[in-house]
């Protein structure tokens, strides 16, 4: 990234942070998940030297690791969780992950959060695993309802320019389906996008007052509009794989402070690259606001090629995820290592590879994450 980049980029997301502090806006953008990969200076025990934070450790862990622990605050609120001791012998004992309680990256100051715990931590961080980033509005650009746009692309007016698999949700009614959310992607997708109705998630599933309060502070009308909030969301994992201007996103942004403070612009260039689609007369849909003063890259991509395909009889296959198993543990470099693991993850969607790949506690998105942090050229220095 030039420096007349950067500045350009820092400019942009400083002057969408004033405005949305100054006024009310009609869209209102957050962070909805992040998960960070960290690695442990004492294995047994990650601590946080925080005034009045304290830790309960599960009774178990997850499928991937064997321990777990949410710290809470003084008021007995969560605010984050590490998962740590990794049950696979191919992930390294030091590797574990902390994921920030969904309330604070609406409540507060993320940046500042992230940096205070890793100021008093004795574990390190080394990138993001995942973060999810989105839009909450009524309509997108030009009145056009969410709702409609699912309902479009459903009964097949609208194109999209991306191959990623469409899941629909909604009911039947008198021959009418109504829909209401709609998926684009597949769990080994970089990217994953969702269209759904926040509104009803909220009354229907878990409240979050937190959201309904930052709609109340920055969402436009939001208290005479008296309409549904509709969420356009990404879902990113794996930044190696991310390029822009041919360059990985993850080698000229590695500071995770600097992608979260400027994750807004980010997510313009994210849906303005990989979330095109035109309708019955050709025309590309909006789903943000142009603005000819906004810097944006001009390319992005997300694309590993992989054609290889596997027969082999069943006597072999454990043999065989064994061996890619080593192959990826032993790899010299991220590049040949992602290779494997893509190979793997072809592999694996053979039902009897995957049972065989989960017995032996193994998860691609861990791989994936693994060797973004083993390779990592800032905390893997000879």
């Amino acid at each position: 990234m030039t420096n007349e980049q950067k500045e350009l980029m820092q400019r942009d997301a400083e002057r969408i942070k004033f405005e949305a502090k100054n006024k009310k806006m009609e869209r209102v953008f957050s962070i909805d998940w992040l998960t960070l990969n960290i690695k442990l200076n004492d294995v047994n025990n990650p601590i946080v030297r925080l005034e009045n934070l304290y830790f309960i450790e599960r009774p178990k862990g997850t499928n991937i690791f064997e321990r777990c622990r949410d710290y809470y605050n003084k008021t007995d609120e969560l605010i984050f969780t590490i998962v740590f001791r990794p049950f696979s012998s191919i992930i390294k004992p030091f590797f574990a992950q902390l994921q920030i309680a969904n309330k604070w990256l609406y409540v507060g100051n993320l940046s500042k959060l992230v940096s205070s715990i890793f100021f008093h931590a004795n574990f390190e961080l080394v990138n993001i695993s995942r973060i999810d980033i989105c839009v909450d509005q009524f309509y997108f650009p030009n009145n056009y309802h969410p709702q409609y746009f699912i309902q479009d692309l459903a009964k097949g007016k609208i194109s999209k320019k991306h191959k990623g698999k469409c899941v629909f949700w909604g009911r039947t009614a008198d021959y009418y389906i109504d829909y209401n959310a709609l998926n684009i992607g597949d769990p080994k997708s970089v990217f994953n996008f969702k269209i759904y109705n926040k509104t009803k998630e909220l009354s229907e599933t878990y409240d979050k007052p937190y959201i309904r309060a930052k709609w109340q502070k920055k969402l436009l009308n939001y208290d005479t509009e008296k309409k549904d909030v509709w969420r356009l969301e990404v879902s990113i994992k794996d930044w190696k794989k991310i390029k822009i201007e041919d360059t990985q996103l993850i080698e000229k942004t590695n500071d995770v402070y600097y992608l979260l403070d400027y994750y807004i612009v980010f997510f313009y260039v994210f849906i303005k690259h990989k979330f095109i689609f035109k309708d019955i007369d050709g025309n590309t849909i909006d789903f943000l606001p142009k603005d000819d003063n906004f810097y944006l890259y001009e390319n992005l991509t997300s694309n590993i090629a992989n054609t290889d395909e596997v027969i082999t009889p069943y006597l072999t296959i454990q043999n065989i995820i064994k061996s890619s198993v080593k192959l990826i543990e032993k790899a010299s470099d991220y590049n040949s290592a992602n290779e494997y693991i893509t190979k793997l993850e072809m592999l694996i969607q053979d039902p009897i590879y995957y049972q065989i790949f989960k017995d032996n506690y193994l998860d691609i998105n861990i791989l994936y994450s693994y060797i973004s942090f083993k390779f990592n050229p800032e905390k893997f220095t000879p």
